[in-house]
């Protein structure tokens, strides 16, 4: 028996439940379980008493340096928003009056995070609610090594708009701004290596309030492809597994497993989804894309999985 072959098909919905994006990617990197699962299924005759698969996890690879759902830990302390957000329920704003500076840091999001790969860049969702106000060359991210204020890496927001190729929009988010780790400049002793923390140094000129919300700091590995292969035991990055919310055996050869996210269940960026056997307990296929979804939006995760020659 050959082994199987996928299609994950995205479905999401506007809030008046209208379909707003749908599309489908095929040929799942799929592991030694979805082989014996073939194989499994291959035997079964409707309808099918148990079928080994059971979970849909989304993940965004690389990891996580904060989420921004709280200011717990922050120095001057963000505030949390709740109104305005890419991921979650909530992003963290700065705001600083004209012609003033204020440096929002937590030096201790995270573990100690190898990013020194060759190729990683830094992704954070930002929002200038009026980009006239910033000095955008002394505004600036930072990216905090080995737990201290004092080792960092720093780029100016001037510095991203050269970096993405693009400008800052007043009151638009500028989601996923990969900004790789060579923009950056060091400042003390940090290192790669060991990543543990971010912050921002908001700075207003003379014209008026600069207000900053920052969402989804985290580092984006060299390759997502690299993630996602036939070993992979995991789903790199997990934001969400969710239990299957339909399955069905359509024929001898052909299971369709589908899982449902709700408006307020998850919002964000994704790269890696996975299909899971036992419990979720094992990764059964997995496949690198790129995809967002907006908040109070719904998201509908089919895996149709075709086991050829069974």
């Amino acid at each position: 028996m050959r082994p199987p072959s996928g299609l994950v098909t995205f479905e999401e919905r506007d809030p008046s439940g209208r379909i707003s994006r749908r599309f489908s990617l095929r040929n799942a990197f799929t592991d030694a379980y979805a082989d014996i699962l073939a194989q499994a299924l291959a035997a079964y005759a409707n309808p099918v008493p148990s079928v080994p698969v059971s979970h849909i996890g989304l993940g965004t690879g690389g990891a996580t340096i904060s989420d921004c759902e709280s200011a717990t830990g922050w120095a001057a302390a963000p505030t949390l928003d709740a109104a305005t957000y890419t991921t979650g329920t909530a992003s963290l704003k700065a705001s600083q009056g004209a012609s003033t500076t204020g440096t929002y840091a937590n030096p201790t999001l995270i573990a100690a995070y190898d990013a020194s790969a060759s190729g990683t860049s830094i992704e954070v969702a930002m929002r200038l609610a009026a980009r006239g106000t910033f000095d955008l060359a002394a505004s600036r991210l930072r990216i905090y090594t080995g737990g201290s204020t004092a080792n960092y890496y720093e780029v100016s927001f001037a510095g991203i708009e050269t970096a993405v190729g693009s400008t800052f929009q007043d009151g638009t988010w500028k989601v996923a701004a990969r900004i790789p780790i060579t923009s950056f400049t060091a400042i003390g002793s940090p290192s790669w290596a060991q990543v543990t923390g971010a912050g921002f140094v908001v700075t207003a000129n003379g014209t008026g309030t600069a207000t900053l919300n920052f969402d989804d700091l985290r580092v984006y590995p060299p390759s997502i492809s690299a993630l996602a292969t036939q070993t992979a035991t995991s789903v790199a990055n997990e934001k969400s597994k969710q239990a299957l919310s339909t399955l069905s055996f359509t024929s001898p050869g052909l299971v369709t497993a589908s899982a449902y996210w709700s408006a307020n269940e998850l919002a964000g960026t994704f790269y890696i989804v996975g299909l899971y056997g036992n419990g979720g307990a094992t990764l059964a296929a997995v496949l690198p894309l790129s995809y967002t979804k907006p908040p109070n939006y719904t998201l509908s995760v089919t895996w149709s999985v075709t086991m050829i020659g069974g």
